[in-house]
């Protein structure tokens, strides 16, 4: 009887799980949810403004042990610039625009 539940229980988790993962499609606007990113420091917004958005989440997951997370298949749909608890951090103005100005030239691509 047990053992019976806990299948159950099991695959319910495991529909919950592929529900997500099918509503969260890469690079699209999702139903379910949606997530932001925070670029809260130097390195970030160089490493950001340098590198592709696919190259830029591999490396952001990875760094943050998180790269099997079924999260890290999605792109974020909002970025946050600048660091609430010191603002020393906030980028240049130069800095700022370029970072402002990415996802535009992206989405034009």
């Amino acid at each position: 009887m047990k053992k019976v539940e806990a299948e159950k229980a099991k695959k319910t988790v495991q529909d919950a799980k592929q529900k997500l993962k099918t509503g969260l499609e890469v690079g699209s606007e999702s139903p379910v949810s949606e997530y932001a990113l925070e670029l809260d420091n130097p390195w970030l917004y160089e490493e950001y403004l340098s590198k592709d958005l696919t190259t830029f989440m591999e490396n952001y997951w990875k760094r943050n042990y998180l790269s099997g997370h079924w999260l890290s298949d999605h792109f974020p749909q909002r970025l946050y610039i600048g660091n609430s608890f010191c603002h020393l951090l906030f980028p240049k103005e130069d800095q700022l625009f370029q970072l402002l100005e990415k996802p535009e030239k992206r989405a034009c691509r």
